[in-house]
């Protein structure tokens, strides 16, 4: 992954992932080769709800000269919990899936151009780097 993408999607992975599916700690279908978690602790292990997760984005043009927004798909992941706060976590994104949610569909052009610049080597490189995954580890409050 390259250091840019990974910069624009540490900023992007955890700002909405729906609320965790606490029933089931099993991965999603093709999840467990990607998803590998080195915590022995399996239930505090909570899987991320791909049908009411997304990651929305908002990107603000150079010099404030104007925003995008749009969403994109999260492939699978989990988080840790202990003593109720969240600890840690890995999520792999599908980049390829990316999508611009602030053109209409109506107007086809900008929304490809926009779409495309997303997707190219310049921003995400897409076809280099098809999916990207995150990791975090927080550190535990000192109670100040």
């Amino acid at each position: 992954m390259s250091k840019k993408m990974g910069y624009y999607l540490a900023l992007l992975i955890f700002i909405y992932l729906g609320y965790p599916d606490t029933r089931s700690q099993n991965f999603p279908i093709g999840a467990k080769e990607i998803l590998k978690p080195t915590w022995s602790n399996k239930e505090d292990t909570l899987e991320v709800d791909l049908t009411r997760s997304k990651i929305f984005w908002k990107g603000t043009k150079m010099y404030g000269l104007g925003k995008h927004e749009g969403e994109i798909e999260i492939q699978g992941g989990f988080l840790l919990i202990e003593n109720n706060r969240i600890t840690g976590g890995e999520m792999d994104v599908n980049m390829q899936n990316i999508c611009v949610t602030d053109i209409p569909k109506s107007d086809p052009i900008p929304l490809k151009n926009l779409t495309d610049h997303l997707k190219g080597p310049d921003f995400f490189d897409v076809d280099k780097h098809p999916m990207s995954s995150s990791y975090t580890e927080c550190q535990a409050s000192s109670g100040n």
